[in-house]
């Protein structure tokens, strides 16, 4: 299971809990590389450390009532930091940045969803 909770700082929160994400989710870093020309000619590169990762999380197989648990949940996060704790218990923190809601219809009954997280591993 993993857990959404918003706002994660104060007593009153919003949290869901959802079967694991398919695993092989897309993780990226947001790298950017720099470019210096040194006075005597010599090209150097700088990569500049990321301070974010993105995680790209889809989940199969919600029923609807769990689906619009979830799109309620994204509405209410809308700006809010959020605390995303993973199938290794391992917590993050950051945003969710799906922008439109991806959703898919599997079937008359059963929806796969895809989110992106944005955020680091405290």
């Amino acid at each position: 299971m993993v857990t959404f909770t918003t706002p994660f700082t104060t007593p009153e929160t919003y949290t869901i809990e959802l079967e694991n994400p398919i695993l092989g989710d897309a993780e990226n870093l947001d790298i950017k590389v720099q470019y210096r020309e040194s006075m005597s000619g010599l090209l150097r590169s700088y990569i500049s450390t990321p301070e974010l990762e993105i995680l790209n999380l889809t989940f199969n197989s919600l029923t609807e009532a769990k689906k619009d648990e979830l799109v309620t949940f994204l509405m209410y996060a809308s700006g809010n930091r959020v605390q995303y704790t993973d199938y290794k218990s391992t917590v993050w923190l950051g945003v969710l940045t799906s922008n439109p809601i991806e959703i898919a219809t599997v079937n008359q009954h059963f929806y796969n969803v895809t989110i992106e997280f944005r955020g680091r591993a405290s």
